[in-house]
C-alpha cells in the first residue's frame, strides 16, 4: 500500500490515448499509416513526439528535426 486514497492512485495512473498518422516518407519509414500511443496525462505534443521517436528511431535518423507535427489539422511545435 502506498497510503494514497483510490482516487489519488487513479489520478496518478491517468493515461490518454492518441492516434498518430504518418504520411509520405514518414509512413514508408514507420511501415504503417497510423499508430496509437498511450501517454501519461496530461500529455503534450512534445510528449507524443518524444514517444514516437523512441518507438521509431528510424524517423530521427531519416528526418532529424525536420519532422513536422500537426494537432487537429494545424501544425504544432514539437
Amino acid at each position: 500500500m502506498t497510503g494514497e486514497a483510490p482516487a489519488e492512485r487513479q489520478a496518478n495512473e491517468a493515461r490518454i490515448r492518441v492516434r498518430v498518422l504518418f504520411f509520405g516518407a514518414a509512413r514508408e519509414t514507420v511501415g504503417s499509416d497510423a499508430v496509437q500511443l498511450d501517454l501519461h496525462a496530461p500529455a503534450t505534443v512534445a510528449t507524443a513526439y518524444t514517444e514516437v521517436l523512441e518507438n521509431y528511431p528510424a524517423l530521427r535518423t531519416r528526418f532529424g528535426r525536420s519532422l513536422l507535427l500537426a494537432l487537429n489539422q494545424e501544425y504544432a511545435p514539437s
